[in-house]
């Protein structure tokens, strides 16, 4: 997944339960609220969470991501690339993106 900025942003991924990868226990993080949360993960599935913004990986033959808005709406998208606009509210952390999935193949 690709996440557009105009500045210099990193990515990490911590070693002490930040990332998760299909295991049976679900997948907890903190939102951008500091409220805990859990996400069940299917088997094979990867998880972690970036600017406290859950995003789940998962195999699939089509490349596609699901974007889940706060107000309960859902924006399907072909690809793995999001648009300026929603990398904003996620770097911004404004609560307005609930989580992402990415459909991608295994080799990704």
């Amino acid at each position: 997944m690709s996440i557009v900025s105009d500045s210099d942003h990193w990515l990490y991924i911590s070693s002490t339960g930040g990332l998760a990868a299909g295991r049976i226990n679900p997948f907890t993080y903190l939102d951008v609220t500091g409220k805990k949360q859990e996400i069940a993960l299917e088997a094979g599935s990867l998880a972690y969470t970036f600017c406290q913004v859950p995003i789940v990986y998962r195999s699939s033959s089509v490349q596609k991501m699901q974007v889940a808005f706060a107000d309960g709406k859902c924006l399907d998208m072909a690809g793995t690339k999001l648009n300026t606009e929603l990398s904003q509210h996620i770097f911004q952390r404004d609560g307005d993106i609930k989580q992402i999935t990415v459909n991608t193949s295994a080799g990704m």
